[in-house]
């Protein structure tokens, strides 16, 4: 069972990851609003950085309500998988 948690987890956090800069390119663009956003002051570079911001933030606060989640109820650390995962460290 902690086996599925950790992975369910761990996929969501790359899921999430891979979605949400494409998916914020696609509200402005469906929205109409990127020749808008395209005609203010700011650069496309600025656009693309705060994209990727604020898609770290919302990994990151998944992340961290989803670890906590699997603490509360299952009491599964997500910790416990540390960050070297090769048998040589």
């Amino acid at each position: 069972m902690t086996f599925f948690l950790g992975a369910l987890i761990l996929w969501d956090v790359l899921f999430r990851s891979q979605q949400e800069s494409p998916i914020s390119f696609l509200e402005e663009l469906l929205s109409r609003n990127l020749m808008n956003l395209f005609a203010s002051p700011l650069k496309p570079g600025e656009f693309l950085a705060a994209t990727m911001i604020m898609s770290i933030f919302k990994v990151v606060c998944v992340s961290l309500v989803m670890g906590l989640c699997a603490w509360l109820f299952y009491d599964y650390s997500i910790l416990i998988i540390g960050l070297c995962c090769s048998p040589l460290c």
